[in-house]
């Protein structure tokens, strides 16, 4: 997925079916082709696209390890009371 966050992000939201994160970030990444000619400020907008979609990726990779985390300690904490009443 990270190939996707960095070289296509309008295409990783789509797939993720944010939509209307996809077209914000697919008119963003337009902006930033169409002002290549000025090349700092396309690579600045561009950035932000690809900040855009990297903090999102992040911010679920991080749920998804803490709920499989939370997962994993209530076993323990079940298996741990279970343990303790025999």
């Amino acid at each position: 997925m990270w190939f996707l966050v960095i070289f296509c992000p309008p295409l990783y939201f789509f797939l993720r079916g944010r939509w209307f994160a996809g077209i914000i970030n697919f008119c963003v990444c337009a902006v930033a082709f169409a002002l290549i000619p000025i090349l700092p400020v396309a690579i600045l907008i561009g950035a932000i696209a690809v900040g855009h979609a990297a903090i999102d990726y992040g911010r679920r990779e991080r749920t998804k390890f803490a709920k499989e985390q939370a997962r994993e300690f209530a076993k323990e904490l079940k298996a741990a009371q279970g343990s303790q009443g025999k």
